[in-house]
């Protein structure tokens, strides 16, 4: 067994000078105010290596203002004018260390803590152990405490074993609890527990929370990944629906739109085309002039980019090598500082940007602080001894280089004001190892106290929240988030910034890419060609011509038949038409001149025509030939259009005979078009809104529409639905796997544990009574509870699994729904929330309760009992219950070879009960060989004192504790003690 022997205080709170000796059951008392809860909160410190002081005088009201500060400094009264009044104001030393003694191995071992304390914003602490009893000097030379370097020294100079010393109580802390016989981590947390401890009406949570050891919630973190990725995949596979039932819409329209067409005739459609022809060419004009313009802007966007990039490269160079991107009205005060200072005095001051000698401890608060700061990271500190040289620096500099929005910080003032640091201030979670940037960050920020949420932030003049709801000055604001998008400060900032500028860099690489798209697009838009409205008449033109230049070349073959058929055989004949033909030859001779002429003009037409007009008009029938191609199925053109034109000419004749006959359907079919054709694009175009597309809405055919549709028919909805019931599967089985056997493995370990806590009281009785807890399954949820442990679940997936599913279908699909909140889609965030938490903890599976036998042997559950029974009869099983978590602890009764403390300390113990069950508890401590340290006021002692080995009689006077050995014959004379 591992005792505690001594106890060494060394200006802690009002004691200067104090070794207290221990035995095996203590007894502290004293009146209120002397002293007890600070040598209780000493001995918690050192054994738990925590300096936090949350649980500085935690005895049964809960309420504590105790600080480390208000500790170590001797904090007399808070004055409201000057701030708190000490009794330690300068430098000093304080020390609290313990002395253990090993039974088995016959040795001493001690451990403790020694502060160094500069000012109260400024406190060096270091743990620190070896092997060894405390040294009769008490670590002191002439009656002044060595410091951290001297202790040191001194440890080193005596040749003490295994000394070392701790930078972190985590570290201590594990060592420590080896030391004192391999206790596990709940040591910590059992302890403070019976310091504070408060018996609690509500067994259920007393038991579970007190006495039983394990994590309470099931982590579904995993499985909510995978319901969550299974919720994202059904949300996509109703998008893609809904997709789909659009594009069909599209389809349909577009369909109905050409099989109405049937009717219509070439000409009809070349009209259309025409129409159609012409809002081509205005669209192109638009698109050319918009073109221009969309250039020019895109030309200069993609320039600023491309500085960017290189801006961002530059920084992403200089973060690589640990180089922050500071201000440089930051960076030319600093250097000018320096060098003033070294010119001055020959020294290389140790000048620094508040954000470059800081770091951050928790991310959590990280934008809180860089947001409260805003510029005031950037500032300057000067070693005090420097501050009038750097003012003048800056007074001289300041309009020449422009130096505005940073400043230099006069630290000797502040420091000089000793300012308090609250504990659970941001000023706690950052840290320096400048000790006067720590001056600095303790002004600005010791009195910024960090709130969890906005309920609490009006308790305290200035307080924020860790998304920066800031109240000040009797105001609430947000901090503008982009007072930390840029964080600054410490080396996790370099790696924070770094990680951004990378994914800067990126998205500007992948925009750039996509301006250069852009650009290719736009100069082919800046380059169409377009036809004007003139055009397309003079097309017109040069084809009506082309048929008049036909019909004179027939007039001049037959004039040439006609002179080749004169008969010159009949003389008389001849002679009597020489004067007719004379005639028609002078006619003829007119004709000729008029044909040669029109001849002229026929060859310069047919040349106009064979090299000018004809091609220009086969090549606008080519252009309106693939419009019509463009616009209707080559399939329906041969099929369907050319037939039913055919059958119409045999009928009509001609084109303009059909055109005729058929206004009323050519007006028809231009109404129909037009409605169709609006339809269609706000189909289109509604697509494109809904689901963020960019398709044509004006294309004269339907293929990216009709494409989309079929790539959601035949690859996305199928692959999601394959990928939604895969998905599925897998969180069910992770489910039943995980979920379900990590609880079903909490119940049993609970229930191991209250077996063995069992164990340990087994033979322990506490009078006539004996005691045990009890662990039931939770009648309301006892079909889950069956579930979660029926042993073919611990056997994982194999050939019983199916006869698991079967026999408990329902209550796998009510609890999966509970936990996943699968079809209630209406269930606030906050009661999703809480059904998790209620569902994953095992406690609400199972009931717990203590038993009570007494001598005759009949049983009574105290949550049946407790409303009835005395104060002293209800404290009593609950004291039972924290002995039976510390026999646990230190392995009594299971562990015949466990060399372990068996420390407990109670503060305010036995409040409630009489002197006969105090003796029944004290001789049960006794029988467990418990070492115990019981504190209470004076007027339990006539009680307690007679029963234990020592008594420790606190006493004060004025500022000054001091621990005395009082005599158990003389116990009546306490009541009278002040």
């Amino acid at each position: 067994m591992k005792i505690l022997k001594k106890l060494l205080l060394i200006n802690w709170h009002y004691f200067t000078n104090e070794l207290i000796e221990f035995e095996q059951l203590n007894f502290m008392t004293g009146v209120n105010a002397s002293g007890k809860s600070t040598i209780i909160d000493a001995l918690q410190l050192v054994l738990l290596g925590e300096t936090g002081g949350n649980y500085f005088n935690k005895s049964a009201s809960g309420k504590s203002s105790r600080t480390l500060i208000s500790y170590l400094c001797g904090e007399i009264r808070d004055d409201d004018k000057d701030g708190f009044k000490y009794l330690r104001n300068d430098r000093f030393v304080s020390y609290i260390v313990v002395e253990f003694y090993d039974n088995e191995k016959e040795r001493y071992f001690s451990f403790g803590i020694c502060f160094d304390v500069h000012s109260v914003n400024d406190v060096e602490k270091r743990f620190f152990k070896y092997r060894g009893s405390m040294p009769d000097n008490r670590f002191m030379e002439n009656n002044v405490p060595f410091d951290i370097p001297k202790l040191r020294a001194f440890l080193k100079e005596k040749n003490y074993k295994d000394v070392t010393f701790y930078e972190s109580g985590k570290h201590y802390r594990e060592d420590i609890y080896a030391l004192l016989g391999g206790l596990r981590s709940k040591f910590g947390d059992l302890l403070k527990k019976a310091v504070a401890f408060n018996p609690d009406n509500n067994i259920q949570k007393f038991i579970t929370e007190f006495v039983c050891d394990n994590e309470k919630n099931v982590d579904i973190s995993l499985m909510q990944e995978n319901i969550r990725n299974y919720k994202n995949l059904e949300r996509t596979a109703a998008e893609l629906e809904r997709k789909k039932t659009a594009l069909e819409q599209i389809s349909a329209n577009y369909s109905e739109l050409f099989d109405g067409l049937d009717d219509i005739t070439p000409d009809q459609i070349l009209e259309y085309s025409k129409s159609k022809f012409e809002e081509i060419i205005k669209l192109t004009e638009d698109i050319k002039s918009d073109a221009n313009v969309l250039y020019s802007r895109l030309k200069e966007e993609f320039d600023k980019l491309g500085e960017k990039i290189r801006e961002l490269k530059v920084e992403e160079e200089n973060l690589e090598k640990g180089i922050y991107k500071f201000p440089q009205n930051a960076l030319d005060l600093k250097q000018a500082v320096i060098a003033a200072i070294k010119a001055k005095s020959g020294e290389n001051a140790d000048v620094v940007i508040v954000a470059e000698a800081s770091e951050i401890k928790n991310p959590r608060w990280r934008n809180a602080i860089e947001g409260y700061l805003n510029k005031q990271k950037f500032y300057i500190i000067v070693p005090p001894q420097h501050i009038k040289t750097a003012i003048r620096v800056f007074d001289r500099i300041k309009k020449d280089q422009a130096i505005y929005d940073t400043g230099i910080v006069d630290v000797e003032k502040i420091r000089n004001k000793k300012y308090i640091t609250e504990r659970n201030s941001l000023a706690a979670e950052i840290e320096t190892e400048n000790p006067y940037v720590r001056i600095y960050l303790d002004y600005i920020l010791g009195r910024v106290i960090k709130c969890d949420n906005a309920d609490g932030i009006r308790s305290f003049p200035t307080a924020i929240t860790d998304d920066g709801l800031l109240y000040k000055n009797f105001v609430v604001r947000a901090l503008n988030p982009k007072l930390w998008k840029n964080p600054a400060i410490g080396q996790n900032a370099i790696r924070i910034r770094l990680a951004e500028i990378k994914k800067e860099i990126h998205s500007a690489r992948e925009l750039t890419s996509v301006y250069s798209t852009l650009r290719i697009g736009i100069e082919d838009c800046t380059a169409l060609e377009n036809y004007s409205k003139s055009d397309i008449e003079n097309f017109v033109e040069a084809a009506e011509n082309l048929s008049n230049s036909e019909n004179l070349k027939i007039r001049m073959s037959e004039l040439a038949d006609e002179k080749a058929s004169i008969d010159t055989r009949n003389l008389i004949v001849l002679a009597e038409k020489i004067e007719e033909k004379k005639l028609q030859l002078d006619e003829s001779g007119r004709k000729k001149e008029k044909l040669q002429s029109e001849s002229g003009k026929t060859e310069e037409q047919l040349r106009s025509l064979c090299e000018e007009k004809i091609p220009q008009t086969s090549l606008l029938l080519k252009e309106k030939q693939n419009v019509l191609e463009g616009n209707f199925d080559s399939v329906w053109i041969e099929e369907t259009g050319k037939l039913r034109y055919m059958q119409e000419l045999s009928k009509r004749n001609t084109a303009e005979n059909i055109n005729e006959a058929f206004p009323r359907e050519l007006s028809k079919a231009k109404n129909a078009i037009e409605r169709f054709d609006k339809l269609l694009s706000e189909l289109r175009s509604r697509y494109n809104h809904d689901f963020k597309m960019g398709y044509d809405v004006n294309s004269a055919d339907n293929a990216e529409f009709d494409n989309a549709l079929k790539e959601i028919n035949e690859n996305e909805l199928p692959n999601y639905l394959v990928r939604i019931e895969d998905t599925k599967k897998k969180a069910m089985e992770e489910f039943q796997e995980d979920f379900l056997s990590k609880l079903g493995e909490n119940i049993r370990s609970v229930k191991r544990e209250i077996q063995e806590l069992n164990r340990a009281i087994s033979s322990a009785s506490f009078g006539e009574d004996s005691y045990s807890f009890r662990v039931e399954p939770n009648k309301q949820y006892e079909r889950y509870y069956k579930m979660i442990t029926d042993d073919m679940l611990m056997s994982g997936y194999n050939l019983m699994t199916n006869y698991y599913n079967t026999k408990y279908k329902s209550e796998i699909e009510d609890l999966f729904s509970i936990i996943t909140g699968e079809g209630n889609t209406s269930l606030e965030q906050s009661d999703y929330e809480n059904r998790i938490r209620t569902f994953t903890d095992y406690r609400t599976y199972l009931t717990f309760d203590i038993e009570v036998t007494n001598q005759a042997g009949e049983v009574q559950r105290l949550s049946k009992t407790i409303g009835k029974k005395s104060g002293g009869e209800t404290q009593t099983p609950f004291y039972i219950a924290v002995l039976a978590s510390f026999a646990q602890l230190y392995r009594i009764g299971r562990d015949n070879k466990a060399n372990t403390a068996r420390i407990i300390i109670f503060d305010e113990a036995f409040s409630k009960m009489d002197g006969e069950r105090i003796e029944k508890s004290i001789d049960l401590l006794r029988k467990l060989n418990f070492q115990v340290i019981l504190s209470t006021p004076t007027e339990k002692a006539g009680d307690i004192a007679p029963l234990v080995d020592r008594v420790l009689l606190v006493l004060r006077k004025g500022t000054n504790s001091r621990v005395t050995y009082f005599d158990k014959e003389r116990v009546g004379e306490l009541s009278g003690e002040r």
